[in-house]
């Protein structure tokens, strides 16, 4: 693995629980077994004679796959189709209802209706028998399973799992479960793990820079939504995790799409008719809408998860709250084409940072450390410090730097997690590395630092220590002197490292 930024062996040098401890690639865990192993053949730690399948030539797993999706077409077709896709579509509003309420959202279970609607835009079910709730939950249960498997492909050919030919056990990323976990910050839950308490964790500070904005006449859309950033986060990693489930939702979006759905919206109505929509949709060709072109892309398309749901021959279901969601997808895709709220989210990002910041100094501060109460800078041209922590009753100093910030979905992958999170600048070893200047040019500097700070004593009576704050579990956790912690563990940091 190659970077223009940090050579590899910057990465030979970090302690990691999630790298190899002779190569520094991506640890794997046994689900099973609980096996630990290195999956880089080139290592002396690869285990002699492992051989992996590949998953091209899973033609086992392919058959499997199949056969469940000829079985579930078969049994869809025996629903009434109207009754079916009100059962979908009332599940789906709910799962977003709890998402917008600030209950976890699991994945799986959004996969899986969003998975039912394509296929039923694929095939005409007939009018059958099945058609009651019962029904309805074992075929739910049982497309939950499919869409699991396919999920499972996907993880294959991201190497974020792997199968050993001998005995057919599944390895994952030992790295994975943290990555989980950082999903759990936003309410996005793995379906093994189910709801827990401990989702949303950093909801207070992303809540304290929202700003309440009413719509008006003429606004940009960016000025409007960008009271909504952590929501818009929050649906591109519920909806990009896999790439499958990416392209399902990866519509062809224009402004006037953008402006349609709003204005969908907002008309806060539950059912249309196919000409009634029309109807109301030629509002919007003024600002260049093609009215067929978008009722193929949000409601009939056979490769996009519709938004709207045509019931009945010319019935339309249409639910605010689903339109709102994937609104929020929409504005997150950054295409040309639409009003990019990114730039503003950005500038939320940035001041959530700031209460973060603020949120490590007042957990030092509980620790007993005398912390100043914003960051420290002694010059205009020294580096700034988000957090210098004093303990003059055990003679130490602790250098903390704040980062609030998560991992990209892209990263999500055995194949360019390293690559991404470690190798590239402003991520974690780019930190790391400038917190080590930064230690050395406190230690260089103490004098100057002495004065702006209440410090009593001679430098070589302290000892200094420092740290990369995180808000998730951080991939390595110590670069020479320099630690790697994430919030909640860093009162256990400084009991157990000081």
């Amino acid at each position: 693995m190659v970077s223009e930024f940090y050579p590899w062996h910057k990465i030979m040098e970090t302690i990691s629980d999630y790298l190899c401890t002779e190569c520094k690639h991506l640890l794997y865990l046994g689900l099973n077994t609980k096996e630990e192993i290195c999956v880089n053949p080139k290592c002396i730690l690869f285990p002699v004679g492992i051989e992996f399948y590949n998953v091209k030539g899973a033609q086992k797993l392919k058959n499997e796959i199949d056969e469940l999706k000829n079985s579930l077409l078969a049994k869809m077709k025996e629903f009434n189709e109207t009754i079916l896709k009100t059962l979908i579509f009332s599940y789906r509003k709910k799962l977003i209802d709890g998402f917008f309420a600030g209950k976890g959202m699991i994945l799986n279970e959004f996969f899986t209706t969003n998975q039912m609607f394509i296929d039923l835009n694929s095939i005409s079910p007939s009018i059958g028998r099945s058609n009651t709730n019962p029904d309805f939950e074992s075929l739910l249960q049982e497309y939950s399973y499919y869409v699991t498997r396919l999920n499972f492909i996907d993880d294959l050919e991201n190497r974020r799992r792997l199968i050993r030919v001998s005995d057919n056990e599944v390895f994952q990323i030992k790295y994975l479960d943290a990555l989980f976990l950082m999903l759990r910050n936003w309410g996005l839950i793995s379906s093994s793990i189910g709801i827990t308490e401990d989702v949303f964790r950093y909801s207070e500070i992303d809540q304290q820079v929202r700003e309440d904005i009413q719509l008006e006449q003429g606004m940009e859309l960016e000025k409007y939504f960008v009271q909504f950033f952590e929501h818009i986060i929050r649906t591109k990693y519920a909806l990009c995790l896999y790439y499958r489930t990416a392209q399902q939702v990866k519509y062809d979006v224009s402004s006037a799409d953008i402006a349609a759905l709003l204005g969908l919206f907002f008309s806060n109505r539950s059912k249309w008719t196919v000409n009634g929509i029309k109807s109301y949709l030629l509002n919007y060709e003024k600002y260049g809408l093609d009215i067929d072109a978008f009722l193929r892309e949000y409601m009939v398309s056979k490769a996009r998860a519709p938004i709207l749901v045509l019931i009945e021959g010319d019935q339309i279901l249409c639910d605010p709250s689903t339109i709102l969601f994937l609104l929020f997808h929409l504005l997150g895709l950054n295409d040309e084409n639409v009003n990019d709220p990114s730039q503003s989210i950005a500038q939320k990002k940035q001041q959530a940072a700031k209460v973060f910041e603020q949120r490590v100094r007042e957990l030092l501060s509980e620790n007993g450390y005398s912390v100043p109460d914003k960051p420290v800078k002694i010059s205009r041209d020294s580096p700034e410090y988000d957090a210098i922590a004093i303990k003059e009753t055990e003679k130490t100093i602790v250098l903390a730097e704040a980062k609030y910030w998560d991992i990209s979905p892209s990263s999500i992958s055995g194949w360019t997690l390293i690559e991404q999170e470690l190798l590239q600048k402003k991520r974690l070893l780019d930190q790391m590395l400038k917190q080590r200047e930064r230690v050395e040019f406190f230690k260089n500097n103490f004098e100057k630092f002495k004065e702006e700070l209440t410090i009593s004593g001679e430098r070589e009576t302290y000892k200094v220590f420092a740290c990369v704050v995180t808000k998730y579990t951080p991939l390595v956790r110590k670069y020479k002197n320099v630690h790697a912690v994430d919030f909640f563990n860093l009162t256990n940091w400084l009991r157990k490292v000081i």
